[in-house]
């Protein structure tokens, strides 16, 4: 992994939609990066302790190849909230131990940066929670 910055193109505030969102900055353009985040890799054998914690709410499961890790995003990837109408998408950098976060559409100044946790855009799969249908 090379060096990674800090985003000057987000910021965190209180969300409408659950505690605390990513805000854009700044006018975030279609396919621009927004935000490179390393990840801390937690092995199958540990998941169950994770889950007595409260940074089970802030973990993306399914990492790795074999898909039975999970990783805590560092940065504020783990704070970016899920909308079924997304403006941003994840790309999952394994072998690098980082996540990147891109814009899916333009993204205007003080809007909420929002994806779908199922990982594609439009994809309406039932979530573990239950998920607002509109952006706000």
């Amino acid at each position: 992994m090379d060096i990674i910055y800090p985003s000057k193109n987000i910021y965190i505030a209180s969300s409408k939609i659950s505690g605390l969102g990513v805000f854009a900055q700044k006018k975030i353009s279609k396919g621009e990066v927004i935000e490179e985040s390393p990840v801390i890799v937690i092995p199958e054998e540990q998941l169950s302790d994770l889950a007595k914690t409260r940074l089970i709410d802030y973990a993306f499961f399914a990492w790795g190849n074999d898909h039975n890790s999970a990783a805590i995003v560092l940065g504020h990837g783990s704070l970016f909230n899920h909308s079924y109408k997304s403006n941003a998408k994840y790309i999952i950098v394994a072998d690098e131990n980082l996540i990147r976060f891109m814009a899916v559409e333009d993204i205007k100044k003080d809007e909420e940066i929002v994806m779908n946790y199922n990982g594609k855009t439009g994809d309406k799969t039932k979530l573990w929670f239950e998920a607002r249908e509109e952006l706000v």
